[in-house]
């Protein structure tokens, strides 16, 4: 500004204006980026600033600020935004890296190696694997049981698994495995020896040689041994020869080496047999003893490779057969077992060579010829067989030796084919004996199983009624329950014979008999309406036993009212009545309906009825009991009219004991009267 006083004086003042800016610019984040690999990672790009002001008006500045952070796959770039006067405000972008894709591998192809000395394999080439990845180059590395392969990593004999793991930057990883097979090609080293030794016969047995392998193991020893070489011409006494031995060492994993000796040999020289084996039958005789007799040509002498003969030899047996001669064995008997046979010479003991000779046991025992056993009987018993044979001999165990039976019994049935035998069944039975050598023999037995016992008849007193025309009566009808020990009751068979006469045999029997009207008299001396007919039944078993029962066929006209009453044994000629008779001894019958007397009491073969009916009665049976209440015998009366009635009944088929006899109207017991019968 410009002042002028009064003085006209003028003055000139001067305003200075300061401006301050402290206000710093604003700014956004850049936005965040995502990418697949590091090398995929953007540039540095100021441009992804923006909303970038500033309070003065003038666009800021953008600039980076290096370096970018990296952590893990997530990278922090920044960048600053500053105005004109130097006022500023840093914003960050975050990149992250994504790589999910491993990285892949190919192993190098399996390899095989060879074993150094101490049996492994170091400093082995394993080839380099084929590697790819999406984001860079991955780096691999080989690892065996864990441990990271190097040039020292010691490999083992077989097989070998190396790992081998690929890793990408973003810590992908992925893995394949590589065959290694170390092989063991090394040969054994033999240890030194001798080249040239010479021993007498009696110590070339302890010559050997020794080697060792670069594996763990002692390696196998054999030899060879070359032609034989005189030197000079052999005599029995003084004999001298040389021969090289050729020494093979061998080591697990086959690999052989080989070394050659010289070997000088002096004084008698005897190669005796190898082992040799016969049986107690080698001599061809079986003579059921436990030995066997060798011969000369079994060759059982040894072989003299000087100018020695059998002459000067002598033998010594020991083991199962003692025994010590001259000259070669031959025609001796030796024992069952190993015998070890000793040659020398008998100027030198200690010139000898030994074998075995080994007898062994090829005979069976002997078991005798077995006696078949017949049993009495339907059923197989409990112990139908004797424990073992007895007899059984053997040339080395004597009668001891292992009894045992082939399999199981085996039983057919004969159903009494074999005639008179009446053999049911057979159970064969083999047993085989067997010596301590399992040398064995069989031999059969049989068990038959017989049936001899006859049938219970066990028959029963029948009414048949004729008229006119004939009737035929079945065998069966007259059976009561007849039983036997063997064939069940159904397979029973019956047959029936009328004796010719009163008494007589019977000799032809038939399943039926035939009955005629003629059979009941009606002539002299005096006509009747029914007749008793005395037949024998006889019972037949499955096996043929027989036994038979003496019953009564009543016969009776048809239309009959039964008036007469039958006074008679059952065996004889039938005896009419035209009405009641009177008691014998009347005082002895009650005058009751019903009531029964029987004497004499006891009796042996003939008994006396009386009984009175005060009333008619349609059906009038007598039946006896045995004391255990089975029906024993009856007779049938049929109709009667009330009145006094006396019968004489022959029962000398009964035994002696008690029984019950029982007068039976009209199907009721109406009075039982205890008898007592004596042989």
């Amino acid at each position: 500004f410009t002042y002028t006083d009064c003085a006209s004086a003028t003055y000139d003042w001067v305003y200075t204006y300061t401006i301050d800016d402290n206000a710093a610019p604003t700014a956004s984040n850049p936005a965040a980026e995502t990418v697949s690999c590091f090398a995929d990672v953007p540039a540095v790009d100021i441009t992804v600033v923006v909303g970038e002001t500033d309070n003065c008006g003038a666009a800021p500045i953008v600039t980076h600020r290096a370096p970018d952070v990296t952590v893990s796959n997530v990278i922090t770039r920044t960048y600053r935004v500053a105005d004109c006067a130097g006022n500023f405000v840093d914003v960050t972008q975050t990149i992250t890296v994504q790589d999910n894709t491993a990285p892949t591998i190919t192993c190098p192809a399996n390899i095989t190696v060879n074993t150094n000395t101490a049996c492994t394999a170091t400093n082995v080439a394993l080839g380099t694997p084929t590697l790819t990845d999406a984001c860079g180059t991955p780096t691999a590395v080989a690892t065996l049981a864990g441990t990271t392969v190097t040039a020292s990593t010691a490999f083992a004999l077989g097989a070998n698994t190396v790992t081998w793991t690929v890793s990408d930057a973003s810590g992908n990883t992925a893995s394949c495995t590589q065959g290694v097979f170390v092989k063991d090609l090394q040969a054994p080293v033999f240890v030194s020896f001798p080249a040239s030794v010479t021993v007498s016969n009696t110590t070339l047995a302890t010559l050997s040689a020794t080697a060792t392998d670069n594996c763990a193991g002692t390696p196998t020893i054999t030899f060879t041994d070359g032609t034989t070489v005189n030197d000079p011409v052999p005599t029995c006494y003084s004999y001298k020869f040389h021969f090289t031995r050729t020494w093979t060492a061998t080591d697990a994993s086959n690999n052989s080496a080989t070394a050659t000796q010289v070997i000088y040999l002096t004084g008698v020289q005897l190669t005796c047999p190898g082992p040799k084996t016969f049986t107690t039958k080698s001599d061809g005789v079986a003579n059921n003893d436990c030995a066997t007799v060798v011969k000369a040509s079994d060759g059982l002498f040894p072989v003299f490779l000087d100018g020695c003969n059998a002459s000067v030899l002598r033998y010594t047996m020991t083991g199962a057969t003692t025994l010590s001669g001259s000259g070669v064995v031959a025609g001796l008997s030796l024992n069952k077992g190993v015998t070890t046979i000793t040659y020398n010479v008998s100027f030198s003991v200690t010139e000898n060579c030994s074998f075995n000779v080994t007898v062994t046991d090829n005979e069976a025992p002997i078991i005798p010829a077995l006696t078949n056993i017949v049993v009495n009987a339907c059923a197989l018993p409990a112990t139908p067989f004797p424990t073992n044979p007895a007899g059984i001999v053997d040339n080395c165990d004597g009668g001891s030796v292992a009894i045992t039976t082939v399999a199981a019994d085996v039983t057919a049935n004969l159903n009494c084919l074999s005639g008179t035998t009446k053999y049911t069944k057979y159970i064969t039975r083999t047993w085989r004996a067997t010596d301590a050598s399992n040398n064995s023999s069989t031999r059969t037995q049989r068990l038959y199983i017989k049936d001899s016992t006859a049938p219970t008849a066990s028959c029963q007193n029948i009414t048949v009624t004729i008229n006119t025309s004939n009737v035929t009566v079945a065998a069966t009808a007259l059976n009561n329950g007849s039983t036997d020990n063997c064939t069940a009751a159904g397979s029973l068979s019956f047959a029936i014979c009328k004796p010719a006469t009163v008494g007589g045999t019977c000799t032809t029997f038939a399943s039926n008999l035939s009955l005629t009207p003629s059979m009941i008299p009606t002539t002299t001396p005096t006509p009747t309406n029914h007749v008793l007919i005395p037949v024998v039944i006889r019972v037949t078993d499955a096996c043929g036993n027989v036994s038979t029962a003496s019953v009564t066929i009543r016969l009776q006209r048809q239309g009959t009212t039964n008036k007469e009453q039958v006074i008679t044994d059952p065996n004889a000629a039938p005896i009419a009545l035209d009405r009641p008779s009177s008691p014998e001894v009347a005082s002895d019958v009650e005058a009751a309906h019903g009531k029964l007397k029987c004497y004499p009491n006891p009796f042996a073969d003939n008994l006396n009825l009386a009984y009175n009916l005060t009333s008619d009665v349609q059906n009038t049976v007598v039946k006896i009991y045995d004391m255990q209440g089975r029906l024993v015998t009856m007779i049938e009366n049929g109709e009667q009219f009330a009145g006094y009635y006396t019968m004489n009944w022959n029962l000398s088929e009964l035994q002696s004991g008690m029984y019950n006899i029982c007068l039976e109207l009209d199907g009721k017991c109406t009075k039982m009267e205890r008898v007592i019968v004596l042989k």
